[in-house]
């Protein structure tokens, strides 16, 4: 079976009948029986005893999708039926496989595991340290092959069950003691019952190190020898074309990770080293919880009370404008912008979300500022860039004559044409030149672009309009006028309804 096929496994957790499909698979998965295969019809019987009362073509269906996802399969077996009707009906019987047990397993354990704190299985120190002992003491030549795969099976799997508790343990700690809705009563409760247990962990751990450490080494040589014994034992070895493997004790690397979890190792630290500054980090937290509620004068320590508030004032906002408004201001997650940077060519009214975006300087983007970093590289060859520059330069200069040429086009109809989105910016450009001179009045305002004359001409009342496939340009109280400098065209007076005409 490929990877992608092992993934689809999992696929009816996330299916819209995954509360039917886990009803069916734990009640696979927790049968009896060692081996449970039921057909449509005994499910349907389990399911309605269960409280859940389904249709039995509709059981029928999702046996058939679980099978189809390689989480059950089609059980062989011999039918006795009194009738047709009941051989249709008992016909196909479905069983577990061994990805779906091994999933819904896993499922189960995370499902009941919520947001609790496992303790550590310290009980499981010392019996770790006699089983490396017992190991020590059997002979490998004399010895019965069953107990020494016994012993080592066991001391594997207390090991792997302590190395476990002990990951989840600090990982669920890091959790809780970094929430911030806890009281002040609350969040000591949590510290000095979490504290006291930390020490007896490392107490423990520390207590066992050595002795655990030197069995393990003195161990280490002889484990071929022990693993060979285990040999004599009945295995399976093959079944047809699938591939039988051990158990992970009877692996002799295995081991070695087992004694690097204790024995520190040149250049790596043992898991147990680690579990120092684990707990380090653990007590600087709540070392920090502390002072935060010792330095809380006339303020509370938790954020819970803000964060309702908060909530309160999302849930009575009157539109989401001021929802939007709010959440950026609370957060600090505005529209990015750029500022002093160059952007490609992009239309006035494209979105950000489709233009292209803006090349912005590595330093700039990581650290905030232009300062160089790094070591000086060597000079480079600029010739093939400056060529592209100017290349270009040539043709941003060619767009930009193409739309000056397109406004002198325009003159008098500038109001009826539609312009392109490079000739809205060329006008742009002269508007602003024309306002940048004029005076309030817009006397003397008059721009140039090559041979292309802008004047701005007061109209009160009328509203001038320049459209583009970009967006459209509205002007209150003015007109533009466009002609050749050598031959500005004269502004007609606007007519009595308040309209200019461009006639």
């Amino acid at each position: 079976m490929t990877d992608d096929a092992r993934l689809t496994a999992y696929g009816y957790l996330s299916a819209d009948r995954r509360q039917h499909y886990l009803a069916i698979m734990r009640l696979f998965a927790h049968a009896d029986a060692v081996v449970a295969d039921w057909s449509a019809a005994e499910m349907h019987t389990r399911l309605t005893e269960g409280g859940l009362d389904l249709d039995e073509d509709y059981v029928a269906s999702c046996l058939d999708y679980l099978v189809e996802h390689g989480n059950l399969a089609h059980a062989p077996q011999r039918i006795r039926a009194r009738s047709i009707a009941e051989w249709q009906r008992l016909r196909r019987r479905y069983q577990l496989t061994t990805l779906g047990a091994q999933i819904q397993t896993d499922v189960d354990a995370l499902l009941a595991r919520g947001d609790t704190v496992r303790e550590v299985s310290r009980e499981l120190l010392p019996g770790i340290a006699a089983g490396l002992q017992q190991l020590l003491d059997l002979d490998a030549q004399l010895g019965v092959g069953s107990e020494i795969a016994g012993t080592l099976h066991t001391v594997w799997l207390q090991q792997r069950e302590l190395a476990e508790s002990i990951r989840l343990f600090y990982t669920q700690l890091g959790v809780v003691m970094r929430r911030y809705d806890l009281n002040p009563d609350e969040l000591s409760a949590y510290s000095h019952a979490l504290h006291g247990h930390l020490e007896l962990v490392l107490e423990d751990v520390i207590r066992h190190r050595a002795t655990i450490g030197d069995r393990l080494e003195a161990l280490l040589p002889l484990l071929p020898s022990l693993l060979q014994h285990t040999e004599g034992n009945q295995r399976l070895e093959r079944l047809g074309d699938v591939v039988v493997t051990r158990a992970a004790a009877f692996e002799i690397g295995s081991w070695f990770g087992f004694a690097g979890w204790w024995v520190d190792r040149e250049g790596r630290l043992s898991q147990v080293s680690e579990l120092y500054a684990a707990t380090n980090q653990v007590i600087l937290t709540l070392v920090t919880n502390f002072r935060r509620m010792l330095s809380a004068t006339g303020r509370t320590v938790s954020i819970r009370n803000d964060l309702l508030r908060l909530a309160a004032s999302f849930e009575h906002l009157e539109s989401d404008e001021l929802a939007h408004r709010l959440f950026c201001a609370v957060t600090g997650l505005y529209s990015a912008r750029h500022l002093a940077e160059s952007a490609p060519d992009a239309a006035a009214g494209a979105s950000w979300w489709d233009a292209p975006a803006a090349t912005v300087p590595l330093s700039l983007r990581v650290h905030g500022d232009r300062t160089a970093r790094g070591r000086v590289s060597p000079g480079e060859d600029h010739t093939v860039v400056k060529q592209r520059r100017f290349a270009e330069r040539e043709a941003a200069e060619a767009v930009k004559a193409a739309a000056v040429a397109e406004l002198t086009n325009a003159g008098e109809r500038l109001e009826r044409v539609t312009i392109s989105p490079a000739a809205l910016d060329v006008l742009l450009s002269l508007v602003a030149r024309c306002l940048a001179h004029a005076d309030p009045k817009l006397a003397g305002a008059t721009g140039r672009e090559s041979e292309l004359v802008c004047t701005l001409v007061p109209a009160p009342g009328h509203t001038y309009r320049i459209r583009s496939s970009s967006g459209t340009l509205v002007l209150s109280d003015t007109i533009v006028r466009l002609g050749r400098a050598d031959n500005r065209a004269r502004v007609p007076p606007p007519t009595a309804t308040g309209e200019g005409t461009a006639r």
